[in-house]
């Protein structure tokens, strides 16, 4: 139940939150993870076979302080303070993150999700070369 045995190469820096996290250790599903309590929580776990540490968010805002919280009644839990409620939690199955690439053959520069409409809208930008011979006429001014 500690990390004694574990070894960390390839660091790298991580940012869970715009405050300082609190780290604390749990077993969930039979395997250990560190939940960051701050102001975007998360918890940071490795998928068997993986060599790489994964961070998924906590639908929870400003958690101070959490805990393994593993008892009869309650096995496998976490024990979750704010600034005025205490929860008791259970982790389900953490899911992968699935990403799929879509080409748009352009360069993308920003990102908008509407909600109520249930659409994103993808900014992008395209450079075209410029032609020379026609620099001079009206004809040149494609729209997209």
């Amino acid at each position: 139940d500690s990390f004694e045995n574990v070894s960390l190469t390839n660091k790298r820096k991580l940012a869970v939150g715009t405050k300082p996290a609190v780290l604390s250790m749990f077993i969930a599903n039979n395997a250990q993870h560190v939940f960051a309590a701050c102001d975007r929580p998360s918890i940071i776990h490795a998928v068997a076979g993986n060599p790489k540490l994964l961070c998924s968010n906590v639908s929870l805002k400003e958690v101070k302080r959490a805990c393994g919280f593993d008892t009869e009644a309650y096995p496998g839990c976490l024990a979750i303070a704010s600034e005025d409620s205490l929860m008791i939690g259970r982790v389900d199955e953490i899911q992968k993150l699935h990403i799929r690439n879509i080409p748009v053959g352009e360069l993308p520069r920003r990102i908008c999700h509407v909600e109520s409409s249930k659409v994103f809208a993808v900014l992008t930008s395209k450079i075209l070369p410029i032609d020379r011979k026609s620099e001079d006429t009206s004809e040149n001014t494609d729209m997209a």
